[in-house]
Order: C-alpha cells, then structure tokens, then sequence
C-alpha cells in the first residue's frame, strides 16, 4: 500500500513529500525495498521528503538533517553526522542510546 501511495504522489512532481511512520507496518525486508525505492526516486526527481519516525535506524540511513521533538516541540536538529555528539540536549541522547543501541 505505501508503495502504491508513493508512486501515486510522486507523479504530481511534488517539490516536497511528507512521510509519517511509512514503514512502521512494514517487515524488513519490505522497509529496505520501500526505502531503497524512496531514495531512488528522490535522486532522479528531486523532491525534498520530511521522514517522520521513531525508528532511528532507518532516519538515520535516509537522512540528511534530523529534528528531535518532544511534546511536539523542536529541541534539536543536527547534521546526521552529528547524531553521536555530546553536545546534544540530554533528552536527545537519552533517546538515541535507547533506540540506537
């Protein structure tokens, strides 16, 4: 279903596609191809994807920036590269070393 609703958005040539959880019902398996066919087409469109999850593994291996929120709030963004700074808020780092490792 996620890949019919990709595909459906995506011939619109949206500038912007906003994801909430769209793996989150997904096996593996199936996660790696809908993020492989994600990042595919994002490359050859262009489009910009806001990729809203809990599952940092995946935010991680798709994105270029990272916001954290709590309570709907923004408290953090960073560069990925940046994820394992120290200098992170400590409710940023309480949730990376929970979901990380």
């Amino acid at each position: 279903m996620q890949r019919v609703a990709i595909a459906r958005t995506v011939s619109s040539e949206p500038f912007l596609i906003i994801m909430d959880e769209p793996t989150s019902s997904l096996d593996m398996i199936t996660q790696a191809q809908l993020i492989v066919m994600l990042m595919t087409l994002q490359k050859s469109i262009g489009f910009a994807c806001l990729f809203i999850s809990h599952d940092l593994a995946i935010v991680k291996s798709i994105s270029h920036r990272i916001m954290v929120l709590y309570h709907g709030r923004i408290i953090d963004h960073f560069a990925k590269e940046e994820m394992l700074s120290s200098e992170r808020p400590v409710y940023t780092q309480q949730y990376i070393q929970k979901f990380m490792y």
